[in-house]
């Protein structure tokens, strides 16, 4: 005991154990091999865990069938012959599974003169079958010019080839439709003044009766820096910000002018959606009538809603965000969003009707006055034990929300509600290699099932729409809950493969449909917003009260001008 003591008061750096306030000196402790690390990952540490646990699909598939066979005895097992269980040989072989045909793609831009969206010079482009892309070097659909912005180098690194970059970023963007102007250059902010930069930038714009379109920051790596250019343009001066990681440009730069091309197009499709435009639409939404009419023949608003968590770790005054994005044009492109901190790891929405009456009303701005006549609902990040739950209290909140745009009237949209998951351990193979499809040898992009391995009395299909460049592909799990429109099944899970489509990011199908994709990346911007400078991470204990979510709600509100605009692109 007065060894105890001793220690105790000659060293201040002592561990907490449990709960309680029982405290260790650091001397007396040996941390045990092989635990499993209860925190955030760093972005590398993410990389190497992803490259280590991608496996190819075939390679998955055999070893799930090595563990069945040698490791888990289940033809030996005595409890199970006890409860008179047996486990299959084999995997589930699917009969009926099917790929869902490609959608044709269309890009050029649309004129004012044109009520439908719908100009002449509009191209078809046909999707790659075998990895759900297809070529975006022609001209965007919807293309923004970039005539006022500035351009601030933060790497200030002399043999970084700015100019080269700049120069093909230019060139590119006339190609895509755009107008870009050549941009303000500054070298010489320093990155802890960073918020006080964008300010000064906005009020000399402002001075000349002038908008800042774009201010572009150039960083070596994502460092403390990125979470104050994104809280200073999305919440504080309403400017649409875009980093640009020197690393990247050095690397494009010593490959030469093609990675270089790469590197600008793959930029110019966040800009163009951050400036409102739109790169590409799915050209069968408005041609297919038999199948695609019952979404596109009246006002429809689709949403995806998401609700992400604090990292294992972080304390109790750490709250849980959720987001809501809402489409407001026909071909399901654009999205605004709205974002609401709520109590610590809760999964409900309680803000969810004040949201939907927001976006609501921005749909019918931009729409002509009109309210939706059609709301389809994705919800993203529930568990199944959850379903019924959310489903209902969501469900009340958006029917409350319709009575709220419209009282006094019998305003009842029909609703659609749909629960999309990944997580999830249902993997699918093909059963003959010669059609899997890339490197990793997974089932081509549009494999859907919705029989055998689905729920016998749910509205539920699995669907892989994206292609698997690495690893063994997860499919997305897709279950109405609720729909008042009376879908059949090919035409929600037609409409839902093909919002996958409608990604502003990249020129290829991706894994849930793009609303959802957005409420994700909306939620995880805010995260960035609460950020505050040198803020690391807090680790649980006992003193935590919960979040301030009155005041965090405060530092998380977008800037008005950034409503309608898609700044978490």
């Amino acid at each position: 005991m007065c060894r105890f003591q001793e220690l105790l008061t000659s060293f201040a750096l002592v561990f907490q154990v449990g709960t309680k306030k029982n405290f260790l000196p650091m001397e007396i402790c040996e941390v045990a091999a092989g635990q499993k690390v209860m925190k955030k990952l760093t972005e590398e540490q993410t990389a190497i865990m992803v490259k280590n646990c991608a496996k190819p699909a075939p390679e998955r598939q055999a070893r799930v069938q090595k563990i069945r066979d040698e490791i888990m005895n289940y033809d030996t097992s005595g409890a199970l012959k006890e409860f008179g269980i047996t486990v299959d040989k084999r995997m589930k072989m699917i009969d009926n599974a099917r790929v869902l045909p490609m959608p044709v793609m269309g890009m050029g831009h649309a004129t004012k003169n044109d009520a439908k969206g719908i100009a002449p010079e509009v191209q078809e482009i046909s999707v790659k079958t075998m990895d759900g892309t297809w070529t975006s070097a022609g001209r965007y659909f919807d293309p923004k010019n970039l005539d006022n912005w500035v351009v601030i180098d933060l790497d200030q690194d002399r043999r970084l080839p700015l100019d080269f970059f700049l120069d093909e970023f230019i060139a590119t963007g006339k190609q895509r439709g755009m107008r870009i102007a050549q941009p303000q250059l500054d070298g010489s902010i320093d990155p802890r003044d960073i918020t006080t930069a964008i300010k000064n930038i906005q009020m000399s714009y402002k001075k000349q009766n002038k908008t800042v379109d774009l201010i572009m920051i150039i960083m070596r790596v994502r460092g403390p820096a990125y979470a104050d250019i994104k809280k200073a343009g999305d919440v504080l001066y309403g400017v649409p910000t875009q980093v640009v990681l020197g690393k990247n440009i050095a690397r494009s730069a010593e490959k030469g002018k093609g990675p270089m091309n790469q590197l600008a197009s793959n930029i110019l499709l966040k800009v163009n959606a951050k400036l409102g435009g739109a790169h590409s639409k799915v050209m069968d939404l408005g041609k297919n009538k038999t199948l695609f009419g019952s979404f596109t023949d009246k006002p429809t608003i689709v949403f995806g809603a998401d609700v992400t968590h604090p990292s294992p770790g972080e304390g109790m005054n750490k709250p849980s965000i959720a987001a809501v994005v809402a489409s407001y044009n026909v071909f399901f492109t654009k999205y605004s969003a709205r974002v609401r901190a709520q109590g610590h790891r809760e999964e409900m929405m309680t803000t969810l009707k004040d949201m939907v009456v927001e976006l609501m009303i921005e749909f019918k701005v931009k729409c002509g006055g009109r309210e939706p006549q059609r709301i389809i609902f994705y919800r993203d990040g529930v568990s199944e034990g959850q379903y019924q739950q959310v489903m209902l209290d969501e469900l009340r909140a958006i029917q409350a929300a319709c009575i709220t745009l419209c009282p006094g009237q019998d305003y009842k949209p029909p609703i659609t509600y749909i629960i999309v998951g990944k997580r999830h351990h249902t993997r699918l193979f093909t059963a003959d290699p010669r059609d899997a499809v890339g490197k990793a040898g997974n089932v081509p992009p549009g494999t859907i099932t919705d029989r055998a391995i689905c729920h016998f009395s749910e509205f539920d299909w699995f669907l892989c729409s994206h292609y698997g460049i690495q690893g063994t592909s997860r499919p997305a799990h897709y279950n109405v809950l609720y729909d008042d429109s009376n879908y059949q099944a090919d035409q929600i899970q037609m409409f839902s493969y093909y919002l996958t489509y409608c990604y502003a990011r990249c020129a290829r199908s991706v894994s849930i449909p793009a609303p959802a994709y957005y409420a994700h990346l909306a939620a995880f911007r805010a995260r960035h917003h609460m950020e505050e400078a040198g803020d690391t991470q807090s680790t649980n204990s006992s003193g935590d009260s919960g979040p301030n979510v009155v005041e965090i709600n405060k530092k998380i509100k977008v800037h008005d001008d950034m409503h309608s605009k898609m700044y978490f692109a």
